[in-house]
């Protein structure tokens, strides 16, 4: 009969935290969903030029006097979602881009997003939390889309 092998220490710290934690299940919020519906690199491009459209719009007027830029910002709501219809991505109501006051804060989280490297975080977590809660495959969009 062998003696028996010595065991290792008991270590008696708490194990380390995950890096991230598991998606959470339950409603997306608006802004997964947003993110879930901006996906595509041209789409992304049209929505910069709604982005400028709106921004410009609303700020030109003061410096210049000129009452018209204000048709900028009405126009930047059409323009965004052309980009939805033009890369398939993800569905979007013309209803929706122009009167959703939601929608230019989330165009411009969304750049400042893609502006410092965290948009992809974004979208990562938002594809999990969808696959979480529908229990469907990760990407929300249809195949070949």
């Amino acid at each position: 009969m062998r003696a028996p092998e010595p065991t290792a220490p008991v270590s008696t710290q708490a194990p380390p935290a995950p890096t991230s934690s598991p998606p959470e299940p339950g409603p997306l919020t608006a802004w997964e969903l947003f993110v879930l519906r901006h996906t595509k690199p041209g789409n992304l491009a049209v929505h910069g030029a709604s982005f400028v459209l709106f921004w410009v719009g609303w700020l030109a007027p003061l410096p210049l006097g000129d009452w018209r830029w204000w048709l900028l910002v009405p126009l930047s709501g059409p323009v965004g979602t052309a980009g939805h219809y033009l890369f398939r991505d993800g569905g979007v109501k013309l209803k929706e881009a122009t009167v959703d006051p939601l929608v230019p804060l989330f165009v411009t989280r969304m750049f400042w997003r893609l502006a410092r490297g965290a948009y992809a975080q974004d979208l990562a977590r938002a594809r999990a939390r969808y696959a979480a809660h529908v229990g469907a495959r990760p990407d929300p969009t249809p195949e070949g889309a």
